[in-house]
């Protein structure tokens, strides 16, 4: 028996490689170099498991859209058309909120101008003070 040992790259290569009748031979005598390879061989095994378990890529639209809506990603049309309805509805309900006080400001200033009120009064830009000679006289 021989006590010369293969290298232990030599030894990773047998696991898928054909040993050499000298190698065989030392391989089976030899305890240490029998375990080497064995653990060679659970390595590669673990490894085509692993490659096994792991998904197939992604390659196509349709599996990468469903994996992109399932994070929250990406929305569908519906969704999408939902938002865009939601988002008109709420600006217009905002532009006919500030038209309306548009209208109602314009309509208390012009009233009140209408009245004899200093436009700098009716904007409420100047002291009303009664005695500071801006007074308006309502009549029946």
């Amino acid at each position: 028996m021989s006590t010369l040992h293969p290298p232990t790259e030599r030894l990773a290569e047998l696991v898928d490689g054909t040993p050499t009748l000298f190698e065989r031979e030392h391989v089976t005598a030899c305890a240490r170099c029998t375990k080497e390879l064995e653990s060679y061989r659970r390595l590669v095994s673990l490894a085509n498991d692993e490659r096994r378990r792991i998904a197939p890529p992604i390659t196509t639209w349709g599996l990468l859209s469903e994996e992109l809506r399932e994070q929250g990603l990406i929305t569908t049309r519906e969704q999408a058309t939902a938002r865009t309805v939601f988002s008109a509805r709420v600006t217009s309900i905002a532009w006919r909120t500030a038209a309306g006080i548009g209208i109602l400001v314009a309509g208390l200033v012009s009233g009140r101008m209408t009245a004899g009120m200093p436009w700098r009064a009716a904007l409420a830009l100047a002291d009303s003070d009664p005695s500071s000679g801006a007074q308006v006289a309502m009549t029946a």
